[in-house]
């Protein structure tokens, strides 16, 4: 597991720092304003790939895990689900499309962003075939591709005559172009013979069906306050409260990686086993999250005047609100794959869903109507990430018997496991080093 954490935290490490990157390009390129477009096109991504993916890809983990799934049924099922249901997102966005107000950014730019529609959503379930079967290292690599290639695309885009079109035109790039390499990866490893079997079809849609509404109301909880805040204040304040979530958020690269290397773990060990490794992991990350969590904070007005310049200070305010959320809210991606792995999705939803009720009232009220602005929307988030993590965090210590103090205290064997693992990865790189040298 540590190995596999350990892939895949480098590689979102990679993605964090090409996603700050990006913002400060685009910020420093076309201000906050232009910053704030980039975030709502990206978030449009988001939503129809968690809307039309119907929860197909934590499903088919589990089913494997099980034994009750070829790999040629998974294939069949992934792109089944894909062409089926991103068509039907697509149909959906284009009657609601002229609810969404993006500045700079024309209706027929963002037409041909919707088509990318179900790529995005076959990605996505190809994505957890590579963590069901446990090839961290190709994850790993396909996400510092993508993120590699879409700043080459960024970058070549707002140089463009329009760089508005520029940005829309490069995420269709980078969805094609991601989709296609993948593909060529799945042919080589398994030959690409989707099978399409009904009745795994629907076994993955009603397990699925347990997970899809817990990442719907994730979904809208987690990144609604884009279009809120964008509808009554405008993009450029969008764009300020992105500067704020980005830097936040990039706590949870450490819990993210641990997440998705726990899921394979879990939905395959025994319930103790699972209780036991998730408890070490939810100890780890917040331990480092809290750290990264007090530094950011104390210097937010510092970090934000060096990145992205003297007049985005202002959003330091919300930033520092957001902190508090974010470094709880890393235990709730652990917790989240836990009850996901070992079949209790439905938990995972409930408490997912009364954190989006909570977090969508907070925003009316807080944004609108209380004058509060983007920091409004952090206090939203903040409050709504404690409450999902708490509700999950509750039901994981009661049913595995394992005192609150062991979730979330680093303890000494803690430190002493990852000091030795540390040493053992360090020999090992000083030995890749001393051969290479020596030939």
């Amino acid at each position: 597991m540590i190995k596999g954490a350990a892939l895949v935290f480098l590689s979102r490490n990679l993605q964090k720092v090409v996603a700050l990157l990006v913002s400060v390009l685009i910020t420093h390129t076309l201000g906050a304003k232009g910053l704030g477009a980039y975030g709502l096109l990206v978030t449009t991504l988001t939503y129809a790939v968690a809307f039309g993916s119907l929860g197909l890809g934590p499903a088919h983990v589990y089913l494997r895990g099980q034994g009750r799934m070829s790999i040629r049924q998974l294939l069949g099922n992934a792109i089944a689900g894909a062409l089926i249901f991103g068509g039907a997102v697509v149909l959906v966005f284009t009657a609601l499309r002229p609810l969404l107000h993006i500045q700079g950014v024309s209706p027929l730019m963002i037409t041909l962003v919707s088509l990318t529609f179900p790529l995005g959503i076959l990605q996505s379930h190809l994505d957890f075939l590579w963590q069901g079967e446990d090839r961290l290292g190709i994850y790993s690599g396909m996400f510092c591709f993508r993120a590699l290639l879409l700043l080459f695309l960024l970058v070549l885009g707002l140089n463009a005559p329009n760089p508005y079109t520029g940005m829309a035109v490069a995420l269709i790039l980078n969805s094609v172009l991601t989709l296609a390499v993948t593909l060529v990866l799945l042919r080589r490893k398994y030959g690409l013979r989707p099978q399409f079997d009904r009745g795994q079809f629907s076994a993955a849609l009603r397990y699925g069906s347990r997970v899809q509404p817990g990442s719907l109301a994730q979904a809208v909880g987690y990144r609604l306050d884009y279009f809120l805040i964008n509808a009554f204040i405008g993009t450029a304040a969008t764009g300020q409260y992105v500067l704020a979530t980005n830097l936040a958020e990039a706590l949870w690269i450490l819990p993210y990686a641990l997440s998705v290397a726990l899921l394979p773990r879990v939905s395959t060990a025994s319930v103790a086993t699972a209780q036991q490794v998730t408890a070490r992991a939810l100890r780890v990350a917040l331990a480092i999250s809290a750290a990264g969590g007090l530094v950011l904070f104390l210097l937010a007005e510092l970090v934000l005047r060096l990145v992205y310049g003297p007049e985005n200070v202002v959003a330091a305010p919300a930033l520092r609100i957001l902190l508090f959320g974010t470094v709880i809210f890393s235990a709730q991606k652990l917790l989240a794959n836990y009850f996901i792995g070992q079949g209790k999705a439905s938990w995972f939803l409930r408490a997912t869903f009364i954190a989006m009720v909570v977090n969508v009232a907070l925003n009316l009220w807080l944004i609108p109507l209380f004058g509060w602005g983007i920091k409004g929307a952090a206090l939203a988030s903040t409050v709504s990430y404690t409450l999902s993590t708490g509700i999950l965090a509750w039901l994981f210590a009661r049913w595995s018997g394992i005192p609150w103090r062991d979730l979330f205290v680093l303890n000494r064997s803690d430190i002493e496991e990852m000091t030795s693992r540390l040493g053992r990865l360090g020999k090992r790189a000083a030995g890749l080093r001393h051969r290479g040298a020596t030939r």
